[in-house]
């Protein structure tokens, strides 16, 4: 008796459970305050060309490597995460799409060799060699430079350096600051060297939804998980 009784509460509160969630997801979303993505040098004339950079976003497995490596719920659409100045949700991720990116990838004279930076971490590693594999496929050839993460000095002299042509890191936002740090021209984790009056001024103007959306329209990087805030 208690049973038949019982079942039908449950189920009752099952369904208020999940109509909550869908009627407020936010609120149970995480924190974020940095990203971690693929860089590119735009010092080095193939990664400045928007061609290059939109046939590597078409190539590198966006889902696989957030879902199935870094073992994240959010696969990143907008540059700005959750929660932060700019964020835009209407930004959607890049999809796969290998006949776009061969189509892409012949309008650009991309070198024999294209060295990718990145740290030594086991699942930094696994998703390294996850995107040489699927740039392979489309005919960018990358050989790995790994640096130890630990030996802070040499891996940021190495980011800095402006030598490698791609690289894999991982930024969180000062004072809120995420656009400014990665991508005005005086932030210090600018590595891309990117440089864009149209962005600084958008900047200035405090327009940063704008922003972000000049960044995702121009894949300036591509983004590949939210770094959750501690």
């Amino acid at each position: 008796m208690m049973q038949r009784v019982g079942m039908p509460l449950l189920k009752r509160l099952v369904l208020v459970f999940v109509l909550v969630l869908s009627l407020c997801p936010l609120a149970f979303a995480k924190d974020y305050d940095g990203i971690w993505f693929l860089g590119f040098n735009f010092n080095k004339s193939f990664c400045s060309d928007i061609n290059f950079r939109r046939a590597v976003s078409h190539a590198v497995p966006l889902n696989f490597i957030t879902t199935k490596i870094m073992s994240k719920e959010v696969i990143p659409g907008s540059i700005v995460p959750p929660g932060m100045p700019g964020y835009d949700g209407n930004l959607k991720p890049q999809t796969s799409n290998f006949k776009l990116a061969k189509r892409l990838l012949k309008k650009v004279k991309v070198p024999k060799k294209v060295v990718l930076l990145h740290s030594n971490g086991v699942k930094t590693i696994k998703v390294a060699q996850k995107i040489r594999k699927d740039l392979a496929d489309i005919g960018i050839i990358i050989a790995l430079k790994e640096i130890d993460y630990a030996n802070q000095d040499k891996w940021e002299k190495a980011l800095a350096s402006g030598q490698y042509h791609l690289f894999l890191m991982g930024d969180k936002a000062k004072d809120g600051d995420l656009l400014s740090r990665l991508f005005s021209s005086s932030g210090e984790a600018n590595f891309c060297n990117f440089r864009s009056k149209k962005f600084e001024n958008l900047l200035k103007e405090k327009k940063y939804i704008e922003a972000n959306n000049f960044l995702y329209k121009n894949t300036v990087i591509i983004p590949l998980f939210y770094i959750t805030k501690l």
